[in-house]
């Protein structure tokens, strides 16, 4: 009898912990995600990501990237990709750049959306941006890329390994 109920009780706690993963094709075990939160919790980082711009935050915005040798970005503005974190190419070198420059930054971000792949270990983000500012030399200027993001959840955090703005043919003719 005390086998019987000490295995009953074994078999509901393995129960409960399955309860969080299925099985998916090939005996591979898939991630149950509960995607409403995701996303909730994915637009409030990168509300936070607009925040940081606002505030020319450089210790926000280098806690959102990873900081591999091998993260991209590509700039509508150059040809050369900006790679890795570290070097006068790269991700830290080109925020600091565009801080630098630009005062009275106004930041926004419309139409967001987000992508996340099924295990939910990354995420797309496609957006647009206005950013209003006042540059150097005193000329308010207004730029509205397109703007492509990709995040990887690492140890629990989101990092920002590949960013992208760009504008159509038709803004950059005018």
């Amino acid at each position: 009898m005390k086998t019987l109920i000490l295995s009953l009780l074994a078999l509901l706690v393995v129960s409960q912990g399955c309860d969080k993963q299925k099985s998916a094709p090939g005996g591979t075990t898939a991630v149950t995600i509960d995607r409403d939160r995701l996303l909730a919790q994915l637009r409030s980082d990168h509300d936070l990501y607009a925040k940081a711009w606002n505030e020319k935050d450089f210790t926000a915005i280098s806690s959102m990237w990873a900081h591999d040798p091998d993260i991209t970005m590509w700039d509508a503005t150059v040809r050369e990709r900006i790679q890795g974190w570290d070097g006068g190419n790269g991700v830290e070198a080109w925020y600091r750049r565009a801080f630098d420059s630009m005062n009275d930054i106004d930041f926004h971000i419309r139409d967001l959306m987000i992508k996340v792949t099924e295990n939910g270990d990354c995420a797309i983000f496609t957006l647009y941006v206005e950013n209003t500012f006042t540059d150097r030399q005193g000329n308010r200027k207004t730029v509205n890329p397109r703007v492509t993001v990709v995040k990887e959840l690492r140890k629990g955090e989101w990092k920002i390994i590949h960013g992208d703005a760009s504008y159509g043919v038709s803004e950059m003719v005018k």
